[in-house]
């Protein structure tokens, strides 16, 4: 587990979260070394659910969410199929005895419907 906080008690967290990323804790873990400290935190949960329809459309995955064009032929040939929402759900638990974290992805697929007929029969 990674721990950070501003160093001066005054500086909100929100000013750490806002230049927070990948290559600035990779510098961090290069200068890091070790000492013998004692930390002592909360205990605490955390849970979110995340939609990831736009992340994987930002790679590119974006016929699977289009009925007119997701190709699921090789799952079903009876229905054809698409992806309606993938969602992933994550949890972390920090207490005395340690940490756990959990995490769980759900892809729906349905089934795309014929258009509802409609007869204009009449005057």
């Amino acid at each position: 587990m990674f721990i950070a906080a501003p160093y001066e008690k005054e500086v909100p967290l929100s000013a750490l979260t806002n230049i927070l990323d990948a290559q600035l804790i990779s510098q961090w873990k290069g200068n890091m070394t070790r000492q013998l400290r004692l930390l002592v935190l909360p205990k605490f949960s955390l849970e979110t659910e995340v939609n990831l329809r736009r992340p994987l459309e930002n790679l590119g995955m974006t016929d699977m969410f289009r009925p007119n064009l997701a190709d699921f032929s090789s799952l079903s040939n009876q229905e054809v199929l698409y992806v309606s929402r993938a969602l992933q759900k994550v949890k972390i638990e920090v207490n005395e005895s340690g940490t756990v974290a959990s995490s769980s992805t759900a892809i729906i697929v349905s089934a795309r419907m014929a258009p509802e007929e409609i007869i204009m029969d009449r005057p």
